[in-house]
């Protein structure tokens, strides 16, 4: 299962959806690339990279903003949403906790 925990600044993704095969999981590609688009577009509203923590490895991600505005609280709030309707249509494979 996916576990992901948001925070107003920070949004942690842990585990793995196991929906089907490695490099065939649907589930866990979705996850993958909002968590992607979600640093990809903070990193686009500030100033300097180093404003934005972030880090993956297998199993595991995690982005922090340091600074905040109301482009990286959009950034969030589109996140989340995207998230939600996720685990509405996945709540076997992804929690948010």
């Amino acid at each position: 299962m996916i576990n992901v925990k948001i925070k107003p600044r920070e949004v942690i993704i842990t585990g793995h959806a196991k929906s089907n095969a490695k490099g065939k999981d649907l589930v866990c590609c979705a996850v993958s690339t909002l968590y992607y688009s979600l640093v990809a577009n903070l990193l686009n509203n500030v100033k300097k990279d180093k404003d934005i923590e972030y880090d993956g490895e297998d199993g595991h991600a995690r982005v922090k903003a340091l600074v905040f505005n109301r482009e990286l609280h959009r950034c969030f709030k589109f996140f989340k949403v995207a998230i939600k309707e996720l685990e509405k249509q996945y709540p076997t494979y992804i929690k948010i906790l």
